[in-house]
This record gives C-alpha cells, structure tokens and sequence, in this order.
C-alpha cells in the first residue's frame, strides 16, 4: 500500500472550489494523465455516481470506472476506482479559512497481485528511498493544476 497527502490553499470561498472539484468535465484538464471522464448513466451527482475515466499511462489506455462513495456539498468528496490490480481510495476534504479553503486530498493505493507487491517495497525497507514515491508528484502536480484553474475561472471572493 502506498499512501499520499497533499494540501493546497485556493483563494476562493469553498462552494466554489466544490463546484470546479466535483464537474466531472473539467476532470481532464487538471488530473495528470486524465484523457477522458463522463459519468455514467444517468445518476444523480452524489453518492452512488459513477464515472468512466480513461488514462494515458505510457503510451497506454487505461479505462475504469470511478464510484463516488462519499459526498457532503462542499466539503467532503471520497472515490474508489478499481483498474487491474489496483484499488485507489482517493478523498478531498474541504476546509473554509479566512483566505480561501484548504483543499486536503489523501490517497491509499493497494496493489490487488502479490506478484506486484513483491516489487513495490514500502519505504525504508531494505534500501527502498525514503523519499516519497512517484506517485506523490503526480498528486502535487495534479493539484497545484486544479488551484490555478480555480483561480483562472472563477471571481476574485469578497472581501
């Protein structure tokens, strides 16, 4: 298991951050390796929606659906996505501050194949880095997208 956090403070009153966090067609233009992502059927946005993702990973599609497992208007967002041997728990949490909202997404990855365990050591064990895993990056990059196009698109908030 690999877990990631990472935080972002956006100048903008939360509502307005749940509203750029939770439009499914936006998805693309700030998840890093995101191609495409619709919902599925005709749910209704909240818990229970599904959305088919499909990512470009070296080279590669990689299709999945994603299920919205928690969802408290701006200010809870919690998704599963299954692809291959792989579980992703991913889960936004919103917190309104004087300058704007803390944005804090956490991440546990599981690997489903022992066979892709053995490979992905934990941290620290037996020579691995300490430093944080590869997948921390994307996380940061992915964010740090999201914050801006937050800011590019929507109004100043009052002060």
């Amino acid at each position: 298991m690999i877990f990631v956090r990472v935080e972002k403070l956006i100048p903008r009153r939360p509502e307005v951050v749940w509203g750029f966090l939770t439009d499914v067609a936006l998805l693309p233009t700030w998840v890093e390796g995101l191609v495409e992502a619709e919902v599925a059927g005709a749910t209704e946005r909240g818990v229970g929606m599904s959305i088919d993702v499909t990512r470009r990973v070296k080279g590669k599609r990689s299709d999945a659906t994603t299920d919205v497992t928690a969802w408290v208007d701006a200010k809870l967002l919690a998704v599963e996505t299954r692809v291959k041997d792989l579980l992703l728990l991913d889960r936004a949490v919103l917190e309104g501050r004087a300058e704007g909202t803390l944005l804090s997404v956490e991440s546990e990855i599981f690997y489903g194949s022992r066979f892709i365990e053995l490979f992905a050591r934990p941290r620290g064990l037996l020579g691995a880095s300490l430093e944080d895993p590869p997948i921390q990056g994307v996380y940061e990059r992915s964010l740090d997208a999201f914050a801006k196009l937050v800011v590019a698109q929507s109004a100043a908030p009052y002060r």
